[in-house]
């Protein structure tokens, strides 16, 4: 993590109007303070659809964030009952129920990450600034270890869930091999969770050192506030690059995740199949 001095740029500020001037952590190509980080604002959309009707589409992802939030909540009061039922005795002795616990544990983690950040935006612990994008220390922090936390938890429930499905694909197609019979066992389940969580960690703590925190000498225009003033630049390569690859990842976690999805019930019907030729249950 880096931490940086914002001073008055003495440089033209920029014409370009910016649509989401109280949302600039939440988007790549907006920043409120673009010229005094040297930053252009970049246009670069994918069709000009989006640019003309940007207005239209921020409507359309408000909706799914206002969604998103309160399915944060929903998934910490049924995470719970769930993690209580996996973890009784005899349940904990199966290798998809211990894997189904990782992941239990990676969404609980995910939702209090993101309860961390909603909490922030309440202004509830420090008198709001009429500053705008200016934040005081603890709650830049809170954001950049919220994110840390989702990014880890995202990862890991993903690759574990992907586990699931290829284990229980490899073990219908080749049920006497013996790598199926050694990863039955308990132990081999919590070895793996310990490992995947170990490295999703180790991803995560990327993005947080990648991190750069401003803090920010004056806010032109606007009274300073009683606390210091701090703000996240979201522009920095390097940070900009671990998005990027997590972002990928998780779109080739999920491509794998639907592919081995297919494999598994086709390995079923095939298994189906092979019992009524073989008119046994066994």
């Amino acid at each position: 993590m880096k931490t940086t001095v914002q001073t008055p740029s003495k440089t033209s500020k920029s014409t370009t109007i910016n649509p989401y001037l109280n949302n600039d952590h939440d988007y790549i190509y907006s920043d409120l303070f673009d010229s005094q980080f040297g930053h252009k604002y970049n246009s670069d959309f994918l069709t000009d659809d989006f640019e003309k009707n940007m207005s239209y589409y921020y409507d359309i992802v408000l909706v799914f964030k206002q969604i998103y939030d309160v399915a944060v909540f929903v998934n910490v009061f049924v995470n719970l009952p769930h993690l209580y039922f996996l973890t009784r005795k005899e349940l904990p002795t199966n290798l998809v129920y211990i894997i189904m616990i990782g992941i239990c544990v990676s969404d609980l983690i995910h939702s209090a990450g993101r309860i961390a950040q909603l909490s922030m935006s309440w202004h509830i612990f420090y008198k709001k600034s009429l500053c705008m994008s200016v934040f005081p220390y603890f709650h830049v922090m809170t954001d950049i270890i919220a994110k840390c936390m989702q990014i880890m938890s995202r990862r890991c429930a993903g690759f574990l869930a992907l586990f699931i499905a290829a284990f229980r694909a490899f073990s219908v197609t080749f049920p006497m091999s013996n790598a199926v019979n050694f990863l039955m066992k308990p132990e081999s389940g919590l070895l793996i969770v310990i490992v995947v969580m170990a490295v999703c960690t180790g991803w995560s703590s990327m993005y947080y050192f990648s991190t750069i925190i401003t803090k920010v000498t004056d806010c032109v225009g606007w009274q300073t506030p009683e606390w210091v003033p701090y703000r996240q630049d979201t522009k920095g390569k390097v940070e900009l690059g671990i998005r990027v690859i997590d972002g990928y990842m998780a779109l080739v976690v999920t491509a794998l995740y639907l592919f081995v999805t297919g494999a598994l019930v086709v390995a079923l019907f095939k298994a189906k199949k092979l019992r009524k030729n073989l008119k046994s249950d066994k």
